[in-house]
């Protein structure tokens, strides 16, 4: 056991405190030395999938505390709480006896969980790890946990390398020191074997011994003789041939042959330690060959050390297929992580050798009867992967063994081969379809939740084999992972749409009187008559499912929350979506990803019920930080729910699109623009204030923002044309100053769509005429409108001043001329008139030579002259069809029907309008119209309602358990801020009423005395009124759009009473509706 130092200091006295303190600052030293920042915790634990920020970190949630530990667990020692389920159930049995019930499973799973973490926190040096950490978690003890754990795994990845690299070198020097050790025993065997021959080799030896001595005379013998016969060479050197000579020749080739012998044993020795050299390279890159011998050696070791090699060069990419055989024929080892590994390289390579792979079948079958669960896991898994039809009826009958099987985990892998068999063999779905009503029913939720699974994919419209297990679906929903869960989610909630009828009830409205109301003035006569509404009556089994969806709001799993919000959107009533909206809008927090398809699904839920989002509006406010896709998602969210808003959220919301279109993000400007406009088009209260922030961008230097603006300002113009007259007037202005052509063009439509009826009393004729000494510098677009301008503008004035039924007769006996006849005469007379430049035209006027009708009529020819010889084919084409219409001033009829026809109201729909009806919860709603008509692969709407009385009967879902009654919602039973609620409502609904029958009697007159004015009288009159009206909203803004809070509680009881009843009654109810809020609100 380890020393630790904290244990033994505690047994010394207080003599060695100073020592003690010493020693923990040393502790503190090296835990500062390991932590790590928050945020770096937070980016490591993302970086691994698991949802985590700093705040978690600060306010740790035990849930996700155990979650991201068990995630470590798993990761560094391939353990997890369902891995130790079997052992600590045993274990439980052991000690409980018949009561093993006693300690719930999870926290007998936590508490062995906590066995094994301990021993990681060891080996990573927390050496304090407590079972509080995991239930009741702090942040300096995580930040200590986490940051030991995370540098451990970084250490284990950066020396992965080298730890494989020792464990090799120390794999090759097993496997020398097995070879030595084999090598020594042949040796020592032999050794033996010379000690029992030692006799008989002892006699050898002495004759040998004695020959040897022999053979030693004879070469001293011969030494002495060479020696003589040198001499006697000596003396004899003259003599070129001896006689004696040979006798030499014996000792010169025993000298050689010895000579010999040494050199072949010194060529052995090189030979041998060559040998060895190359055998050490071979070693380090195996060859094909030498693979094989690993792989057909009957060693278990040498056998897994083959595999390695062989499932390390596949997923290398190298062809793996020469060593199929090798490969299969250990399938049937006994050896655990042969196993393994052999059914790892099937599922990769059956599809190529499908005849090899046959041979291997019989022995994954006999695995299926091994004692070991696990062993019968990976058969059955790798059989049913082995994509080889003609193995279809084999895989059949092993997942019907595999149901039937003791061991949950076994009967779980089966429900997850079903579908592998299925698409081996579309014709076994009636066995599967037995397999799957087997499975749903099964006890264990760990087992049901995959078998949901299969069901969605085998036969999703089986839905008589779902009536018997409903219930028992339902008690296990919370059990269930997270992929089960949203498996079972969707399965139960189209199973809910085909099953139970949408019934309504018709109830009785409870008059609640208001709230300052003393019961004696009936206000609320009109309202007496309609006392009934429908309320949705919910089935008591869709109620349960719908009860049982409660708990999971809490889950960790994004997904899960945004099914559950589709569950009560499509199934449940205004309460249980209510309850839902919450969970949903906290997404909203969570990373950049999930908060992107969060804020899809709140749009498309806010499209359907967007009074639940107003206390969560402050959450969709755009952030410095967020990217596009998100802000403009947020901004879409808060438009929806601008109309349902209090003045005070309205105005902040308006503060928040007023700041950002001035800023220097040309989109963010863009978008903020157009969500001014969509506030403004939902809410007539504030479209005022609107326009004036809609006013001034069209003075920006962003063409887009100009032309955008300008369209949202017609829009609003065109809702109430007499209301917006001085805005009208207004606009005109901007002409002399924008150059940009599509607002030009724009106020130019608008001048002659609304204020070209009275020309009396209309700016029209003026500007024209400003604008035709410019024309030939106008963009076609400009010149379109300036030519439709003056058809209307002349239009007009052929209404108000019809011609007589005799007209007078031409000069010219009678002699008709042709229209380039009266063009060249209009041309030589255009300087004679004064019309050739402005200051000849005022000169005329004063001179009282043509009247203002001819005035009109010239403007109208002199635009016809200039666009007939334009260079635009388009142009000069209107202008001859406009000329063809008014060429009768007697019959204006036609041309009234297409320049004066009413026009529709247009309306700036939501970016996400085309989403409105893609199911929530789906990648199709999240992709949109890129998708195609269809949407994605898989995805298939909602189911309508079954009708009533087509149902199934509910005597099918009998499972021997009673189904808990419906809950009986009283007004008793109701909170007071419930009540307050409720008679909101019902008040809002009442002051909607009278407030659309105020709207339709609002309507401003135009002034009759206006008269002749010019386009700067005009604009001098509106500048004096924009001033006035700015003195009064001055005064007016603490009661109209800029309320603040105290004023919404309800302090406007001393209201000024206006002339007109009908709108104090309208005022009255407003503020009274404003008081409300303001209760609720506090």
């Amino acid at each position: 056991m380890a020393y630790n130092h904290r244990a033994s200091q505690q047994f010394y006295g207080s003599q060695q405190q100073q020592q003690q303190g010493r020693g923990r600052k040393k502790e503190d030293d090296s835990d500062a030395l390991m932590r790590l920042p928050d945020k770096e915790i937070a980016g490591c634990i993302n970086d691994i999938g698991v949802p985590f920020t700093a705040a978690d970190l600060l306010k740790p949630n035990p849930q996700q505390i155990q979650m991201v530990l068990e995630w470590f667990a798993e990761l560094l020692m391939n353990t997890t709480r369902e891995t130790i389920d079997p052992a600590m159930r045993a274990a439980a049995q052991d000690i409980c006896g018949d009561y093993p019930d006693i300690v719930p499973n999870e926290t007998r799973n936590l508490m062995g969980f906590f066995l094994n973490l301990r021993r990681l926190m060891i080996e990573c040096g927390v050496n304090d790890f407590t079972f509080s950490d995991l239930t009741r978690p702090t942040h300096d003890r995580l930040v200590k946990i986490f940051s030991y754990l995370i540098n451990f795994v970084r250490f284990r990845e950066s020396q992965t390398a080298v730890i494989d690299e020792h464990f090799n070198k120390a794999e090759r020097t097993k496997a020398r020191i097995e070879t030595l050790y084999a090598e020594n025993q042949e040796i020592e065997e032999r050794v033996n074997e010379m000690r029992a021959n030692q006799k008989a080799l002892e006699a050898q030896v002495k004759e040998k011994t004695a020959r040897n001595d022999a053979l030693i005379g004879v070469l001293l013998a011969l030494n002495r003789n060479q020696e003589k016969i040198a001499e006697e060479l000596e003396r004899n050197h003259t003599t070129s041939e001896v006689r004696s000579y040979g006798p030499l020749q014996l000792p010169l080739a025993t000298m050689e042959t010895v000579s010999r012998i040494s050199s072949m044993l010194e060529a052995a020795q090189s030979a041998g330690s060559s040998r060895s050299l190359r055998s050490l390279e071979t070693s380090r890159t195996p060859s094909s060959a030498q693979i094989k011998k690993l792989l057909d050696s009957r060693n278990d070791r040498e056998i897994l050390d083959g595999l390695r090699k062989v499932i390390s060069l596949m997923y290398q990419s190298d062809k793996c297929l020469q060593y199929f055989s090798a490969v299969v024929k250990n399938a049937a080892s006994s050896n655990v992580e042969v196993k393994k590994l052999v059914y790892i390289y099937l599922l990769h390579h059956a599809e190529a050798e499908p005849d090899l792979a046959l041979l291997s079948i019989n022995a994954i079958q006999k695995s299926l009867t091994d004692t070991n669960p696990q062993v019968r896991v990976m058969a059955l898994r790798t059989m049913s992967g082995i994509r080889v039809p003609v193995i279809s009826q084999i895989v059949s009958l092993a997942i019907k063994r595999g149901v039937g099987d003791m061991s949950p985990h076994v009967r779980r892998a089966a429900a997850l081969a079903i579908p592998k068999c299925y698409r081996l063999d579309p014709n076994t779905i009636p066995q599967l379809s037995e397999y799957l009503f087997t499975l749903l029913g099964d006890n264990q939720y760990f087992v049901v939740g995959p078998a949901v699974s299969a069901f969605l994919d085998v036969c999703p419209d089986r839905l008589d084999l779902i009536h018997k297990h409903y219930r028992s679906l339902v008690r296990k929903l919370v059990d269930m992972d997270e992929w089960s869960q949203l498996a079972t989610l969707r399965l139960l909630t189209i199973y809910a749409r085909k099953c139970f009828p949408r019934k309504t009830q018709k109830v009785k409205k409870n008059e609640v009187k208001d709230f300052y109301d003393d019961g004696n003035d009936g206000s609320h006569e009109a309202t007496n008559g309609d006392t009934d509404e429908e309320i949705p009556v919910l089935d008591p089994d869709l109620e349960l499912f719908l009860r049982a969806c409660k708990p999971l709001l809490q889950s960790r799993t994004s997904a899960i929350i945004v099914s559950i919000v589709r569950c009560y959107l499509y199934l449940g009533t205004q309460e249980y979506l209510e309850s839902a909206i919450g969970p949903l809008v906290a997404l909203v927090r969570c990373p950049q990803d999930i908060q992107y398809v969060a804020l899809y699904n709140i749009v498309a839920v806010a499209f359907q019920a967007p009074k639940l989002f107003v206390k969560y509006a402050s959450h969709f406010l755009v952030r410095a930080v967020d990217p596009p896709h998100i802000w403009r998602l947020k901004l879409e969210v808060l438009t929806i729910l601008f109309p349902h808003l209090g003045m005070h959220y309205r105005g902040i919301i308006l503060s928040e699109l007023e700041h950002f279109s001035q800023g220097t993000d040309p989109d963010l400007v863009r978008e903020s623009v157009r969500a001014i406009g969509r506030c403004a088009q939902t809410d007539s209260k504030t479209s005022s204030y609107c326009l004036r922030l809609l006013l001034s961008r069209i003075s920006s230097i962003d063409d887009n923002v100009v032309s955008e603006s300008l369209t949202i300002i017609r829009h609003l113009i065109q809702q109430n044309p007499d209301a917006h007259k001085q805005t009208i007037v207004r606009l005109a202005s901007y002409l002399e100053t924008t150059s940009n052509s599509g607002a030009r063009a724009s106020i130019i439509w608008l001048v002659g769509e609304y204020a070209a009826a009275d020309l009396g009393n209309s700016i029209a004729p003026d500007l024209l005429r400003i604008l035709a000494k410019g024309f030939t510098e106008e963009t076609e677009e400009v010149k379109q409108q300036i030519v439709l301008l003056a058809a209307k503008v002349y239009l007009h004035h052929l209404l108000q001043n019809p011609p007589s039924e005799k007209s007078p007769q031409p000069e010219k006996n009678d002699q008709i001329q042709t229209d380039s006849q009266n063009d060249t005469a209009w041309a030589a007379g255009e300087t004679q008139n004064g019309y050739e430049n402005s200051a000849n035209a005022t000169e005329t006027e004063q001179q009282g030579e043509l009247s203002g009708d001819d005035r009109i009529t010239l403007l109208w020819r002199y635009i016809l002259l200039l666009t007939r010889y334009d260079t635009s084919y388009d142009l000069r084409d209107r202008a001859r069809m406009y000329r063809g219409l008014l060429s009768d001033p007697k019959n204006t009829q036609m041309a009234s029907l297409l320049l004066l026809a009413p026009k529709s109201v247009p309306h700036a729909p939501s970016p996400s309008e085309t989403r409105r009806d893609l199911l929530v919860g789906t990648s199709t709603l999240v992709v949109g119209p890129d998708s195609g008509p269809l949407g994605l692969a898989g995805y298939e709407p909602l189911p309508d309602w079954v009708p009533a009385g087509q149902e199934p009967d509910r005597s099918l879902r009998e499972d021997g358990l009673t189904v808990e009654s419906t809950v009986t919602r009283d007004s008793s039973g109701l909170t007071a801020g419930q009540r307050l609620d409720k008679a909101l409502q019902e008040h809002e609904t009442s002051a909607a009423a009278s407030g659309a029958a105020r709207k339709a009697r609002v309507g401003a007159a135009a002034g009759s005395s206006m008269g002749n004015k010019s386009l700067n009288d005009w604009l001098d009159e509106e500048e004096e009124e924009e001033e006035e009206e700015e003195e009064t909203s001055e005064e007016e803004s603490g009661s109209t759009e800029y309320e603040t809070d105290s004023e919404e509680e309800g302090t406007d009881s001393d209201e000024e009473e206006d002339e007109d009843e009908d709108d104090e009654e309208g005022e009255e109810s407003d503020s009274e509706a404003a008081q409300k809020r303001g209760l609720l609100n506090r």
